[in-house]
């Protein structure tokens, strides 16, 4: 009988599918796709086979519809504040999804500043942030499909942050050995500097600190009240010449930008003997 014991299997673009998938069930002569996606995409059809001989169904087209909106979340970017690299690129806002968006503003702040690529979503910073008040930006930006059934906006924070284009700088302390008398008392200054860094905001701002090493918990920084940038180093225990003559100590600057740069230097300290 030519309509009996027959076996069936599935062809995707005359290829065989292969039932191991995950995403494919084949049951009952039923080809079910589990999660459809736009990979499956394409033509099939079903080849029934018996004793007779085999027999091909009329192919039928899978057309693959991608619904979902352009973005799932938002983006967030920083740039820095008085850049001469003009047009500046901020990021892209290209959609996860799809690549044949359309972007565009759909709140102007900073439209001025900014501008958005409607091909690819790309951001720009089209001129320098000059203003010290401008901390941030918040733009929204749109994306649409070429039918305009399909569209969706994101937030995009942008963060203006300090240019750290300068290390700080030490002034004031010497090349040479530091000569120290022994048997001061604790907490003796024994040498003021300042360390300096032009750089504007917080890139300007400076912390000060003795490198842990051997000799770091004998002497101890501070800086001077009302008087930025001056620094004085003190002893935090009697140096005794006897014991010791000689210590070597590291002295680092760090400025407080996002992308800190710092610089270390070192001190030679000699501590001299008051009998002789």
């Amino acid at each position: 009988d030519s309509s009996s014991n027959f076996t069936l299997v599935w062809v995707k673009d005359g290829v065989l599918i292969d039932d191991s998938s995950d995403n494919i069930e084949i049951a009952n002569e039923t080809l079910t796709i589990l999660n459809t996606r736009k990979s499956d995409e394409g033509t099939f059809s079903c080849i029934a086979t018996n004793l007779a001989g085999s027999t091909r169904s009329d192919p039928g087209i899978l057309s693959v519809c991608d619904c979902r909106e352009p973005y799932t979340g938002n983006f967030t970017f920083s740039i820095p504040r008085k850049t001469s690299m003009i047009p500046y690129f901020v990021g892209s806002v290209l959609s996860p999804y799809h690549d044949y968006f359309k972007y565009n503003y759909i709140i102007d702040q900073g439209e001025s500043v900014f501008s958005v690529d409607s091909q690819n979503g790309s951001l720009f910073l089209t001129q320098s942030i000059e203003s010290e008040t401008e901390l941030s930006y918040v733009l929204v930006i749109g994306a649409t499909d070429p039918t305009g059934i399909f569209s969706g906006v994101t937030y995009v924070t942008i963060d203006v942050v300090e240019v750290n284009a300068r290390a700080p700088v030490f002034i004031g302390v010497p090349s040479q050995p530091l000569s120290v008398q022994e048997l001061l008392p604790i907490n003796s200054t024994i040498l003021t500097f300042y360390v300096a860094d032009n750089d504007p905001g917080r890139s300007g701002l400076v912390e000060v600190s003795i490198k842990p090493m051997l000799d770091h918990a004998l002497f101890g920084l501070y800086e001077t009240v009302g008087e930025r940038g001056k620094w004085s180093l003190f002893t935090r225990q009697i140096l005794n010449a006897s014991v010791e003559t000689e210590f070597s100590i590291y002295i680092v600057a760090t400025d407080l930008a996002p992308s800190p740069r710092s610089v270390q230097i070192r001190l030679v300290i000699v501590v001299e003997d008051v009998n002789q």
